[in-house]
């Protein structure tokens, strides 16, 4: 990576007058393999990306400038921004984790950046516009590794509450925390909700946010260290368009530059005209008697764990007076079983013409889908700007860090299950941009059902070790390729080591002997093609089956020990009284997996090697007191209670939509 542009700049520094010359008709033929295989496509997962790129890449063109002409040219100060931008875009990135997240990798990079950026000016930093530059990059760039205190010069009024007449504040700073003073009238007002938010560069704080929602009743100001500053509307850290005709894809001439603005001056009156006919007839009387003030559910296009699926089935069954509608792909397993629920007809395909009529007049959007997008569709929000509250209702108790995912969502509610989960989300230092105004500890109604099985499965019954690897592949479902394909649970599963390491567990006498002698059965569950398991390297008494072949909740309930790398629904088993065991197969290079994803804290051991994992689930095969029946003890020690998931949640989103 950089071999070419560090020729390219040596050689233009040799010049005495260097200029560069754009060819408008040529075409660059760019490959990308389907098996990610390329350069381009893995760099940024590799160290070397971190280490030698700035070291030997960027810091040798600078110096050299430096020592030839007494100061950094501003084009080559560019072209080292517009390569440090694909490390801000990686360490920001939804579902992007990668090896700088490593101690070592990331303290070497960010020693790096820190000298690279002693080059950079700040007044070519303030201008740069050859990409998009979200103002927290550019906040990151200009004053994280300055070495001094500082904080933004304006308060930004982020989101305005009308119902609990709450506005929320925002700025960031570098350094200790600024005295606060927030003033209406002649009094100081303490902030309802308040946090301090750890903005983080490959698991390194470099920077802290301060949120704060405080009264809109009258106007007030915020004084940091006794100065006040001015107040503006609109988010930080939104990205701004292009800035100049000097941007990827800006047209070479004049008249190509004129085609350019009107072909966008053509599509922007399009989606006007179609905006104004879809809103026109989105409230016409017969839509909005059918779909005014209606609650949207929508597990995204995996939705394998029917989190808000099972809402949906509960407002139904308790709340129908409740005006709900799902939204699912015709065809599908979800299609098939709300079908013979007998809700066909609140169903809506996702895409079509309805789907976007309900959601210019609903009131909610309830989504288990991580995707920054799925409560902004663009589909939708080009025809009219986002009029309906978002609830987010993850799939699963959230056990890694989707900050990335979450923060751009401006979720109106996120709903936690387990005070462990809550404080992840809302305590100081934490990575998210959401207080305890939006987080709820709720509880997931999806649970409800899997205790509901797991009561209604007598003891006997219970007989199942289930096998889980790889489930870093989209078993929670999302539109962001990025979410399902492995990314953000740290790197997909290989066949060639990790599969052999799981087959040798499988077939271990010891192992095998256990379950015959507890007259258990054992199953390996997939989320993935089960053909690609070499079948006659697998005990004949292992079923294999994936994940979507099944209902989940069913097989979870039969199980009294559950052996995973990654997969989410461990804090599943953990919550209905099974043993979980980690087992992190060690790779074939780099860092144990472990390093990237931890364990959820409390739940089993971490083991590395086949002999200790099989030791530790056959210890737990053979613990006598392993019974799951005080499952509903266990079950109000940690799960939020009192009623039902779905009645709290039901309750709370319509205290989110009553009108002030």
């Amino acid at each position: 990576h950089f071999e070419d542009g560090q020729f390219v700049i040596r050689y233009l520094l040799s010049l005495d007058e260097p200029l560069v010359g754009f060819v408008s008709s040529a075409i660059y033929h760019y490959r990308r393999r389907a098996d990610n295989s390329s350069a381009t496509q893995r760099s940024m997962s590799l160290p070397a990306r971190y280490t030698s790129v700035p070291k030997y890449g960027f810091l040798d063109v600078l110096c050299q400038a430096r020592q030839q002409l007494g100061y950094v040219p501003e084009w080559l100060q560019n072209h080292i921004l517009y390569e440090l931008r694909f490390y801000l875009k990686a360490a920001y990135e939804p579902g992007g984790v990668n090896l700088a997240n490593l101690p070592e990798v990331a303290d070497t990079f960010l020693e790096l950046l820190t000298e690279i950026l002693s080059y950079l000016d700040r007044a070519v930093i303030e201008a740069f516009d050859a990409q998009p530059l979200p103002s927290l990059w550019r906040d990151i760039l200009l004053h994280a590794f300055a070495g001094e205190p500082w904080h933004s010069p304006v308060i930004h009024i982020t989101s305005v509450d009308p119902v609990s007449g709450l506005q929320r504040l925002e700025y960031r700073f570098v350094g200790p925390l600024p005295d606060e003073d927030f003033v209406v009238g002649q009094r100081t007002v303490v902030p309802t909700f308040s946090k301090v938010r750890s903005v983080r560069m490959f698991d390194r704080t470099v920077m802290r946010e301060r949120l704060l929602w405080v009264p809109t009743q009258e106007p007030g100001t915020l004084a940091l260290w006794g100065h006040k500053l001015p107040q503006r509307f609109g988010r930080p850290d939104a990205v701004p368009g292009m800035l100049s005709p000097a941007g990827r894809g800006a047209p070479a001439s004049k008249s190509q530059h004129r085609q350019w603005l009107s072909r966008g001056q053509l599509r922007r009156s399009a989606w006007q005209v179609r905006g104004s006919l879809y809103r026109k007839i989105a409230r016409s009387t017969l839509l909005r008697r059918q779909y005014e003030g209606a609650w949207a559910l929508d597990d995204g296009p995996g939705g394998m764990l029917r989190s808000a699926e099972d809402f949906f089935v509960y407002l139904r069954s308790h709340r129908p007076e409740i005006n709900s509608w799902f939204v699912a792909e015709p065809g599908t397993e979800t299609w098939r079983r709300l079908t013979g629920l007998g809700h066909g007809n609140r169903l809506l395909k996702r895409g079509s013409v309805r789907w976007q009529f309900l959601l210019l007049n609903a009131a909610v959007l309830v989504s288990s889908d991580p995707d920054p997008l799925a409560h902004h569709p663009p589909a939708v929000t080009k025809l009219q700007s986002r009029g309906w509250r978002s609830v987010f209702l993850p799939a699963t108790v959230i056990q890694q860090d989707l900050s990335n995912a979450l923060n751009p969502k401006e979720l109106d509610l996120l709903v936690s299950t387990t005070n462990e989960e809550l404080q992840s989300i809302v305590a100081d230092d934490t990575c998210y941009r959401y207080t305890a105004k939006e987080v709820l500890l709720i509880g997931l109604p999806r649970l409800d059902r899997l205790r509901e099985i797991r009561r209604a499965t007598p003891v006997a019954e219970r007989d199942l070790v289930i096998l889980s690897p790889g489930n870093r592949d989209g078993l929670l479902g999302s539109s962001n390729p990025y979410l399902t394909a492995g990314v953000w649970m740290g790197g997909g599963f290989d066949s060639s080591v990790d599969m052999d390491t799981w087959v040798e567990l499988l077939r271990a006498d010891h192992f095998q002997q256990a379950l015959k002698k507890r007259g258990l059965s054992c199953a390996l569950m997939i989320d993935q093609d089960t053909r690609i398991w070499p079948r006659e390297a697998i005990p004949d008494s292992v079923r294999i089956c994936s994940w979507s072949e099944v209902d989940p909740a069913a097989w979870l309930a039969r199980s009294v020990v559950f052996v995973t790398d990654y997969s989410p629904l461990a804090y599943d088993a953990d919550l209905i009284g099974a043993s979980i065991v980690h087992f992190q197969a060690p790779a074939a290079s780099g860092p144990e997996p472990s390093r990237l994803i931890s364990p959820s804290p409390g739940i089993g051991a971490v083991n590395y090697d086949v002999a200790g994992a099989v030791n530790f689930i056959v210890e737990q095969l053979e613990n006598e007191s392993l019974d799951p029946a005080p499952v509903v003890d266990r079950l109000k020690a940690k799960v939020a209670e009192n009623d039902s998931a779905g009645a709290r949640l039901a309750v709370a989103i319509a205290d989110l939509i009553t009108s002030a």
